[in-house]
């Protein structure tokens, strides 16, 4: 009975703390980060020699300062050494392996640990914007939610339709959700643009949920707009990751996402990997508090992001974080990397006249620009986006912006934002500047 009750007291304190002060927030976050340290220096080979060879001593930790001391960890430090190196060799592992997209271009597999909530787990961590409109953890359980992902399963209350059901079959794909009347329908960006317009273009059922969450890529305003139209509602975006899960999510302000503090620890640094203040840009780097099987310490998200600590106006006090997208993905043009960032950068400009784009490397000297007409697309937006790339990658590049009507998706049903088809490939011979139309 009182062990009983006391796991509902770390329970409530587990669900509450990003809703509770700054001061309340660190606190937690200190004592998981002295626990994680601990348990990572004793019981997980590559952490205790990494540990050693900085002279980090985890006992010495005192506040979330000090994890600035320890070094940023990237996916290589785990995909050059065999499994027992990195995860916990004090126990049976309970957890379950998974793989990321391979957006990256460098598939990987990790360890996820079971969370404390257990069955509620999915509902806490995705569905968390609910909870501050006023249902309880028990009331979002039973609402039907439609979910379009890689691999096929069951959840209880969820229709599960995977990417090549919606690829090979989409009207019976589209057909099966709205049957199901699902009250969230979640999925990536782009995945969810698939849906929106073949509801627009094609005589398909409507799908009419409460609320439309989006998740693994960027949501642009455009698309966001484009998808509560068409489905009739709010649409929600979180942040996260494949390793360590959601890291944010937005609340009805929309304007950035609040950060899970109970479950990640979030810093936003420069190239030299000084912390940086908030409202900077730099990179991302998390900490999973809760995963001791396969601990992601100051792991290198590969995303440009900044760190927002003044008050939201929906009243949480958690701080947020706005994300451009991947820091890692870049151009190499003439010898020169150009981060697709600045690129995207560039088109920020045209958000109400693109809903997607696509970088495609195919010389050395030339970029072709893949773009999915929005309204606003008129005859010298084109033009526009070849000036404005210029201005980054200088006038001795080639660009070619092609109108398309769609664009190729991975297996996961994400967009691959940079493709290079300059290996093998010939040259492509065009004018400084050139639109091509495959959308007609």
């Amino acid at each position: 009975m009182l062990r009983n009750i006391i796991e509902r007291i770390r329970v409530a304190r587990f669900v509450t703390l990003h809703q509770r002060s700054r001061r309340v927030i660190e606190r937690w976050q200190t004592r998981a980060l002295q626990r994680l340290l601990a348990h990572a220096a004793w019981n997980v080979p590559s952490y205790a020699r990494l540990f050693e060879q900085h002279r980090f001593e985890p006992r010495a930790f005192r506040d979330v300062s000090d994890v600035a001391r320890l070094p940023i960890v990237t996916k290589d430090l785990f995909l050059k050494k065999p499994p027992e190196e990195f995860t916990d060799n004090s126990r049976l592992i309970t957890g379950a392996w998974k793989q990321t997209s391979g957006t990256s271009g460098k598939p990987f597999s990790f360890l996820r640990e079971s969370s404390m909530l257990g069955d509620r787990d999915v509902d806490f961590e995705c569905l968390r914007f609910l909870l501050w409109q006023g249902y309880t953890l028990n009331q979002v359980a039973t609402l039907k939610t439609a979910q379009i992902i890689v691999r096929s399963g069951w959840k209880k209350n969820y229709l599960l339709i995977t990417t090549e059901e919606m690829r090979s079959d989409p009207q019976t794909a589209i057909r099966s959700i709205a049957e199901s009347g699902p009250d969230i329908l979640t999925s990536c960006p782009s995945m969810l643009l698939e849906v929106a317009r073949h509801m627009q273009h094609r005589a398909a059922e409507r799908i009419r949920p409460r609320y439309v969450v989006s998740f693994g890529e960027t949501l642009s305003p455009l698309v966001r707009d484009f998808l509560s139209e068409m489905f009739g509602c709010e649409v929600y975006d979180r942040y996260g990751m494949g390793e360590v899960g959601a890291i944010g999510t937005e609340c009805a302000r929309h304007n950035g996402f609040h950060l899970h503090a109970e479950s990640v620890f979030v810093e936003v640094v420069d190239e030299r990997d000084k912390s940086l203040p908030p409202g900077q840009f730099g990179r991302v780097i998390v900490t999973d508090l809760q995963n001791y099987s396969m601990p992601f310490i100051r792991y290198e998200t590969g995303d440009r992001g900044a760190l927002l600590e003044e008050p939201c106006e929906c009243g949480l006090r958690v701080a947020r974080i706005v994300v451009q997208g991947r820091e890692m993905a870049s151009v190499m043009l003439g010898g020169r990397k150009v981060p697709h960032v600045e690129l995207t950068m560039a088109l920020d400009d045209f958000k109400n006249a693109i809903y997607q784009f696509q970088i495609v490397k195919k010389t050395d000297t030339t970029i072709g620009v893949r773009v999915v007409r929005g309204p606003a697309f008129i005859d010298r937006t084109g033009q526009e986006i070849i000036t404005q790339i210029k201005n980054i990658v200088g006038d001795a590049t080639h660009i070619v912006v092609e109108t398309v009507s769609s664009l190729p998706l991975t297996q996961s049903g994400k967009l691959c934002i940079v493709v290079d088809e300059s290996i093998g490939g010939s040259a492509l011979h065009a004018p400084t500047g050139h639109i091509k139309r495959r959308d007609a």
